[in-house]
């Protein structure tokens, strides 16, 4: 991989950064009281169309005439047979996604809870998109360095057949090599990059400690439905709340605006060490000063409310 590339996957994951935050707050601003903030004729069509989904249902099936009944004093909407609307697969897309959304909070009894359930999902991709770039910067580090792949694994006759040259060779065994590191927590992987990679990312113990506890949020919510477990009460560095075991965590958007800038400041130590010690380059002309100034306005706010980010 050339600097260039290195470069340009750096400003992507800045950028994915980014767009993961904008959609979720306009997504928070629209679909709180759904489907009424949409567009008009966007939200009257999912209205009229639900309606006659539940319509069509409640001749023949007595939990849809409980439904139609409930759901009669609320304003979401969808439709009973896709082949009649001819609107475009976007349209079809919201109308399928809409009834599962209306059904279980019938079934619930209940609305989703929109705030918990985006910031949620924002949390889930902050740590996404660091996984990705530091993958490419693991890729970067190896071909760069090819020697640091000597280490004492095995591999199989089979994949060394298939191999035809060296080159292959050694991507298959970056590959590996990313696919194990990847299997770490975030934690894991900034030792192995300090220690082993010899990068001096200076993160500091209060970033650690951020990302320490919203990645065990993160956990949760990608492996037990964001409801809390006895793993997470006892790992989390946070003696303020009360939890119990079954309730769905919350997560507040002041955790999400932190843990986002505690991510893109790793993202940008990952980037500049990685070119300073793999690539050669000089800090003067890393470029980084559009990314720096976002850091730099919010440092202090940062820094004084750490402790407080799991609060």
């Amino acid at each position: 991989m050339e600097w260039d590339e290195y470069l340009r996957r750096y400003n992507y994951f800045g950028a994915c950064l980014g767009g993961s935050g904008v959609s979720s707050i306009i997504s928070l601003m629209i679909l709180n009281d759904f489907p009424n903030k949409l567009p008009k004729e966007l939200a009257q069509y999912v209205i009229k169309t639900m309606d006659e989904f539940f319509k069509s249902h409640a001749k023949n099936d007595i939990r849809a005439q409980e439904i139609l009944k409930k759901k009669s004093t609320v304003s979401i909407s969808l439709p009973f047979r896709m082949d009649i609307f001819p609107e475009s697969d976007l349209r079809q897309s919201l109308i399928h996604s809409s009834l599962f959304l209306s059904i279980g909070e019938i079934a619930m009894e209940q609305n989703l809870d929109w705030k918990n359930f985006l910031t949620a999902q924002n949390l889930v991709m902050i740590f996404a998109h660091f996984d990705a770039f530091f993958s490419d910067s693991i890729r970067a580090i190896c071909e760069s360095k090819p020697e640091i792949l000597k280490r004492e694994k095995k591999i199989s006759w089979r994949n060394a057949l298939e191999l035809e040259n060296q080159q292959l060779l050694i991507k298959h065994l970056i590959e590996e090599y990313v696919f194990e590191l990847c299997h770490e927590d975030t934690i894991k992987r900034i030792t192995i990059l300090e220690k082993e990679l010899g990068l001096k990312l200076d993160i500091g113990e209060k970033r650690l400690e951020s990302i320490k506890n919203a990645q065990l949020i993160r956990n949760i919510v990608v492996h037990n439905g964001g409801r809390i477990n006895a793993e997470f009460i006892r790992k989390i560095a946070d003696g303020q709340r009360k939890l119990k075991i079954g309730d769905i965590v919350k997560i507040e958007l002041d955790v999400i605006r932190r843990i986002d800038r505690v991510i893109l400041f790793l993202g940008c130590s990952l980037f500049k060490e990685v070119s300073k010690k793999y690539f050669g380059m000089q800090e003067a002309d890393l470029n980084e000063k559009i990314w720096q100034m976002i850091l730099e306005e919010q440092q202090p706010n940062a820094e004084n409310n750490q402790s407080e980010s799991m609060k």
